[in-house]
């Protein structure tokens, strides 16, 4: 279960390639270096629940979630990973919209409520790096 496994310290990913095939998993950084896990199947049923982040997703964004250090609430994040630097050499979380929660159901739940408003309104978007060696975008 996503729950069980955020609380775990994995970080999760979903996205779809251009074939509309799912992509995805976790990721956890130990001593070793990453740990990968495949996702169970029941994580496509439930963003399918959230059309605006499906939507976004469908159009090639990528959705990031984990369990922050501080005050222990799920953070979800919906964005574009893109490279910077003269040679691609920085990973970076792009326009993205973050939604903070203490289920990480309704950490999406916030994300698809700041997607609908932002329709009627101009939203600010962040942007996150991921450090080399580490499973999760996050922003400095």
């Amino acid at each position: 279960m996503l729950e069980e496994k955020l609380l775990k310290g994995y970080t999760f990913y979903f996205s779809y390639d251009r074939k509309d095939n799912v992509r995805g998993g976790y990721l956890k950084k130990i001593d070793r270096g990453l740990c990968p896990l495949e996702l169970d199947g029941d994580e496509k049923i439930l963003i399918q629940q959230f059309s605006n982040v499906f939507n976004s997703l469908q159009q090639g964004k990528t959705l990031q979630m984990y369990r922050g250090d501080i005050s222990h609430m799920f953070i979800a994040m919906l964005g574009d990973i893109i490279r910077e630097g003269p040679y691609g050499e920085n990973e970076c979380f792009f326009d993205i919209v973050v939604g903070f929660h203490n289920s990480p159901v309704l950490a999406i739940g916030e994300v698809e409520k700041i997607l609908e408003n932002s329709k009627e309104k101009v939203v600010v978007y962040k942007k996150a790096y991921r450090l080399y060696g580490n499973d999760k975008y996050m922003i400095y």
